[in-house]
């Protein structure tokens, strides 16, 4: 994304934001989703952090969400915390629930 974003911002095409989006992941303004089987998805937590990557629902198709929790919960690249944090505790904080 910052790519991108520096390409436009030199070409003059558009508003730009203050920061790069890679500034705005790190601070914890933006909330991103994760498919279950994504395979680069430790990778992204190590770049990103894992406090606001959401699980995806792919409503209303039921079958796919309960397939991607039970791929995400399988996965062995992924401590437990993170996990549980991606399949409940990052939308208790995004939706403000305490």
């Amino acid at each position: 994304m910052d790519h991108y974003y520096g390409v436009a911002r030199a070409n003059g095409w558009g508003r730009y934001a203050a920061k790069t989006p890679s500034e705005y992941l790190k601070d914890g303004r933006l909330w991103v989703t994760c498919e279950a089987e994504e395979s680069l998805l430790a990778q992204v937590i190590d770049l990103i952090g894992e406090d606001h990557i959401l699980f995806e629902g792919d409503m209303p198709h039921a079958e796919a969400r309960d397939a991607g929790i039970k791929t995400l919960r399988d996965r062995t690249d992924l401590p437990e915390r993170v996990k549980r944090k991606i399949l409940r505790d990052n939308a208790l904080a995004f939706y403000r629930i305490p």
